[in-house]
């Protein structure tokens, strides 16, 4: 590995590899910006392997009112940083019911945080931050008209 750190590729210029570990440190750090768990390495001879650990489920609040809002704050944060997810997907992540994970959504999407990606009422159907609650990077490659 480090003679391959002083190696340059013949067409692009580059270099082969870098060495540093600097990925790594980048991957760690939006990890635990977005308040996920450190992953799993495992480094052999010939490969290395990452194993991206789920979070746990997050702990319900104790009054009924707070326990509402914060579950909506939590499918907001959760879809903040894995995108469109079902709403079975947002109940397995959160450790809800379908129906809480059902009636969350509603709200959402009456209070204009949340939108469906499709018309159709399905269980296949996918939700998403609204434009103004996406993150930052989903407005990269936008273009104003």
């Amino acid at each position: 590995m480090r003679l391959l750190e002083d190696v340059r590729t013949p067409e692009e210029g580059r270099l082969m590899c870098e060495n540093r570990g600097s990925g790594i440190d980048a991957m760690l750090a939006a990890l635990r910006s977005a308040g996920l768990p450190a992953p799993r390495f495992v480094d052999r001879v010939a490969t290395f392997e990452v194993t991206f650990l789920t979070p746990p489920p997050v702990e319900p609040s104790c009054t009924s009112a707070r326990h509402r809002a914060d579950r909506r704050e939590d499918v907001l944060a959760l879809l903040r940083v894995r995108g469109e997810m079902t709403r079975g997907e947002v109940a397995a992540a959160l450790g809800l019911s379908g129906a809480t994970a059902r009636r969350g959504l509603a709200q959402l999407r009456v209070d204009g945080l949340v939108e469906a990606t499709t018309i159709e009422r399905s269980p296949r159907t996918r939700y998403r931050l609204t434009g103004a609650r996406r993150p930052a990077h989903d407005h990269e490659h936008e273009q104003d008209p």
